[in-house]
């Protein structure tokens, strides 16, 4: 389906009216030819002095880069009105798809007849996988000591991957890890380097994510 930024506006305006009882405030909707999402809710902060903080530039993308039928990019408009939704009541959820999140989906799932997900990896069937190129990425998934899942996407060099895995090792912080190969587009969000940076993320749509990929001996 063609995907215009008009469309977005109506489904928006209908969405925010039906399930989210129109409390949702005005957004500018970006239709962007991203390989790495189907749809995203993203925005910026900036330091306010002295000691604050200001957020701006709110944005509510959709990838033309898949071909996605109606029901695919409402439901997919959708996932990203709840996390606007979570930002904007400033509910502190568990994780990016937590609790909260999966109340609201599946609320609205129920009373509506719609199919939203946690994950994009459905993505997949309507990606041009040759466009896409398939590049081999080393992720690290890592549990940590708090119980939360954490990964960390490194050079699929040797001697990037033993620097990273050797270090992060010693931090207490850090219970087990494991080391796969992966072409999955998801990855692409995470900067690939050799920084002891993790980054916390849903621990059921990593191992989705992970499904497919190929566990590397360290």
């Amino acid at each position: 389906m063609e995907i215009s930024v008009q469309y977005l506006r109506n489904k928006f305006d209908e969405f925010n009216t039906l399930c989210f009882g129109g409390e949702l405030p005005p957004i500018a909707l970006k239709v962007i030819n991203a390989k790495s999402f189907m749809g995203q809710f993203s925005y910026r902060k900036r330091r306010v002095l002295p000691c604050g903080t200001r957020v701006y530039g709110l944005q509510l993308k959709i990838s033309s880069h898949y071909d996605m039928t109606k029901e695919e990019l409402d439901d997919t408009l959708l996932h990203e009105m709840i996390h606007y939704y979570i930002f904007h009541k400033r509910i502190t959820d568990t994780s990016p798809h937590g609790r909260v999140f999966r109340q609201i989906m599946h609320d609205i799932n129920s009373r509506y007849g719609r199919h939203v997900t946690i994950s994009n990896k459905r993505c997949n069937l309507a990606v041009n996988t040759q466009a896409a190129g398939q590049r081999q990425r080393c992720v690290v998934r890592i549990r940590l000591s708090d119980g939360k899942a954490g990964v960390k996407v490194v050079p699929a060099t040797p001697a990037a991957i033993r620097y990273f895995v050797s270090n992060v090792r010693l931090s207490p912080a850090v219970r087990e890890l494991e080391c796969f190969l992966s072409a999955d587009p998801f990855f692409e969000r995470f900067p690939s380097s050799r920084a002891l940076r993790v980054h916390v993320v849903d621990e059921t749509e990593l191992d989705s994510h992970l499904a497919t990929a190929t566990r590397v001996d360290v």
